[in-house]
């Protein structure tokens, strides 16, 4: 019997852009299986999350008076990370037809487009690299004594 590879199915998320008057103006298919994308999105997530952290100690000011020049600053860097994160799941093409969607907004795109990346599409990534290291485990077994028995 020879031996058998089967190709897997790919995973994949869906986002609908809909204009004002309701009508589709695309649709941005994410592949969530590509090669070494749990890696470059848990980094940059992590990242996001700091300057998300910032940005909020900063609104908060902690008694002190807002310093409106370093929120500014904190705010352009949570932007560019996410922008960075956006291309990452979606490629720079994609992420591109987003921000031109938006009109050129990054910051309305982080506000619309950022519950679907943290809600969906981090947790979905996450849970297919749980499963692809529970796959490898199941297929590695390992040899009994020293001549296999």
């Amino acid at each position: 019997m020879a031996y058998q590879l089967k190709k897997t199915k790919k995973v994949t998320e869906e986002l609908e852009l809909i204009n004002d008057d309701g009508s589709l103006f695309t649709t941005i298919c994410v592949e969530l299986d590509r090669a070494g994308l749990v890696k470059k999105v848990n980094e940059k997530y992590v990242e996001l999350l700091k300057a998300q952290s910032e940005v909020a100690a900063l609104q908060a000011g902690g008694g002190q008076p807002l310093d409106a020049g370093a929120l500014k600053d904190a705010i352009e860097l949570y932007s560019g990370i996410a922008w960075d994160l956006f291309g990452i799941i979606f490629g720079e093409r994609d992420a591109k037809t987003i921000l031109d969607f938006y009109d050129g907004d990054l910051m309305e795109v982080c506000q619309q487009i950022m519950p679907f990346v943290t809600q969906v599409l981090v947790p979905r990534i996450r849970k297919i690299a749980q499963e692809i290291r529970k796959q490898a485990m199941r297929s590695y077994k390992p040899k009994v004594g020293w001549f296999g028995k």
